[in-house]
């Protein structure tokens, strides 16, 4: 006979992904859980690759940890956290996966996936330096702050005061203290 058998290897797939939550701030975790398939080699077999970009970056992989398959869920799931520098807004995310004899499902693409916040400085405590105050007389206020994000300069306005401002990290220190004027109390 002269006739040819050719086997070919069937490509594996992304069959499905969740992910939660969908809104996060930095340095907080969602997770991302997603299947594949081939008929040829168990899901657990296969090699798997995750990437996200930012609104206005590339496709990385830095903010992802590495990504197993859990036998619980039967499925695989990586953590998406990202650091106190990541860019703030809207993250697509793209799965690939492999097969045993190096077939590849190329990328699925996800866009706006999850989106990344930030977070508000938390007022730590404060002080007045008197409980009382006449119409033309000071008080000082001291206010800690801080935010896990940076050490941004944080501003307090007052509707008929000055604008006074102290870096996060001096607050935490030493705290702010600033009068106001007299049309104010």
């Amino acid at each position: 006979y002269d006739d040819e058998i050719t086997v070919s290897n069937n490509l594996p797939a992304v069959t499905n992904y969740n992910y939660s939550p969908s809104e996060i701030l930095r340095t907080e975790t969602s997770t991302i859980y997603f299947n594949t398939t081939d008929v040829e080699d168990s899901e657990s077999s296969h090699d798997t690759f995750v990437e996200y970009r930012s609104p206005t970056g590339s496709w990385s992989s830095t903010y992802l940890s590495t990504i197993d398959y859990n036998s619980d869920c039967q499925c695989w799931q990586t953590y998406f956290t990202p650091p106190t520098t990541a860019e703030l807004g809207d993250y697509d995310f793209r799965i690939k996966v492999d097969d045993t004899d190096n077939g590849s499902s190329g990328w699925y693409n996800y866009t706006d996936l999850i989106e990344v916040g930030n977070n508000n400085p938390i007022v730590s405590n404060y002080t007045l330096s008197s409980s009382q105050i006449m119409r033309t007389g000071k008080i000082v206020i001291g206010v800690n702050s801080t935010d896990v994000e940076d050490a941004e300069n944080v501003n307090w306005v007052f509707p008929h005061g000055r604008l006074s401002h102290a870096s996060d990290a001096d607050m935490a220190k030493t705290g702010m203290s600033f009068s106001l004027p007299a049309s104010v109390a």
